[in-house]
């Protein structure tokens, strides 16, 4: 997982590696800040994009506020078609 802060942006990247064949969405928690992605398919290597820039929302990312990183760190969980957690982890966000 990799996050970023800059002053008007925030930029999260939730990975999965090792996923059995299946949907998996990603939630991701900054301070009082949550988010979840759509729901994918795949197997293997999964990657979730969440960002406040206009163009990597066009793109396919999640939209997220701006301010959505807090206290410069990021909870990300990666979450199966049953509503489990298949995986989670925290990142410290580099700041720009």
């Amino acid at each position: 997982m990799k996050c970023e802060k800059q002053a008007n942006r925030s930029k999260v990247s939730v990975d999965g590696r090792g996923l059995a064949a299946g949907n998996y969405k990603a939630h991701i928690i900054s301070g009082e800040n949550d988010a979840t992605s759509e729901a994918l398919s795949g197997a293997g290597e999964i990657e979730f994009d969440f960002d406040s820039d206009a163009g990597n929302i066009a793109a396919g990312a999640t939209a997220i506020d701006s301010t959505f990183i807090q206290g410069g760190k990021v909870i990300g969980q990666i979450v199966d078609g049953n509503g489990h957690t298949v995986t989670q982890a925290t990142a410290l966000c580099r700041a720009k």
